[in-house]
């Protein structure tokens, strides 16, 4: 480990029932410096403690801007 998840880009869609289709509602290309947490506006981070049963931590800053993508880094704990 550490084990990291990339995401490019996430978007959001809502469903018109009377039409059948779909509409953007939003979406996040994570532009921004390294290091920076995505906005605030449509994302939210939470930290946990430690699980010494699996061995992994959460916490609200694995969850950063890196090279243009979401990057969500898990990692593990002596």
């Amino acid at each position: 480990m550490p084990w990291y998840c990339q995401f490019d880009y996430v978007k959001t869609y809502t469903y018109d029932q009377s039409t059948d289709s779909f509409a953007l509602y939003w979406t996040d290309d994570f532009t921004g410096s390294n290091g920076v947490k995505a906005s605030g506006q449509n994302w939210a981070t939470y930290g946990s403690t430690t699980n010494k049963n699996n061995r992994s931590e959460t916490t609200g800053n694995a969850a950063y801007i890196y090279d243009n993508t979401l990057t969500i880094q898990m990692s593990t704990s002596d």
